[in-house]
Order: C-alpha cells, then structure tokens, then sequence
C-alpha cells in the first residue's frame, strides 16, 4: 500500500530537472492532499494514505496511483508557480514554460479521474445502466378515463 512518503518522493523525482525546481515538502504534501481529495470527491470514495492527515494505513488501490501522482504535480506545480509569479523575480518565458506544464498535468488528471470512473462503474455490483423492472399500474385504463 502506498504511503506519503512514498508519493513525496515520487515528485521530488519528476520534479529534478535542469530548471532545478524545488518543491518544498509541505508544499508537496498539500498537492498531494488536494490531489486526493479531488480523486476522493469525483469518485465518490473516502480512500485514505498512510502519513496524510492522521491515517495510520492507505486504502487507495494501486491502479489509481499513477492518477493521484500526475493530479499532486499538477498541484505542486500550480503552487510553484503562483510563488514565483507572485515574486516577479524571474523572466516571463519560464513562467509560461511552468504554466502551459501546469495545464498539461491538470487535463492529464482529469483524464485519469474519468478513466478511474469508469473503472469504478464497470466493477459496480449494481449496474446504473442495468436493467430495471416497469412498475405499471394494471388499471391504467381506468385511471386514463378510458
């Protein structure tokens, strides 16, 4: 089961790069947590990991990693951007370089989270598309004024 120290690092890995990026580890750990929450929120779930917010174990399954680490470097990304564009420190074309990478891990995310939903709906023991019993009254004739 993965636990947030586990996901940490797997961004401080994405994230060495020529650019030298630092993501900062409490900024990492809020990606991380937003990330899950919107994960939580779309699929209708309260999945949980180990070292986020108290949670002694991880209940998030393995195929949905991949999805939660693209959503927090989405997110962590995001927050490195508004600090530094909040600083007006550094040139203009780095900043649009971070922001059209922010945008592209954010549609990434959101891709995931509809893949992750349909996954979820295909394993439903109940189907929503399934078949369903008409109810009609045997008088409606009579009700109609027939």
């Amino acid at each position: 089961m993965p636990a947030l120290s586990d996901l940490c690092e797997r961004l401080n890995q994405q994230f060495l790069d020529p650019q030298n990026l630092n993501i900062p580890t409490d900024t990492q750990t809020e990606a991380v947590r937003e990330a899950l929450a919107g994960m939580n929120a779309f699929l209708g779930r309260q999945y949980t990991l180990e070292g986020l917010d108290g949670a002694l174990e991880s209940s998030l399954p393995e195929y949905c990693l991949p999805v939660l680490v693209c959503g927090a470097a989405a997110f962590a990304l995001d927050f490195s951007l508004r600090k530094r564009l909040s600083g007006f420190a550094s040139a203009i074309g780095r900043e649009e370089t971070l922001r059209l990478w922010c945008a592209h891990l954010s549609r990434q995310f959101d891709a995931g989270l509809d893949r992750l939903r349909a996954l979820s709906l295909q394993s439903e023991a109940g189907l929503p598309f399934g078949a369903w019993t008409w109810n009609e009254s045997p008088h409606w004739r009579e009700e109609e004024g027939l």
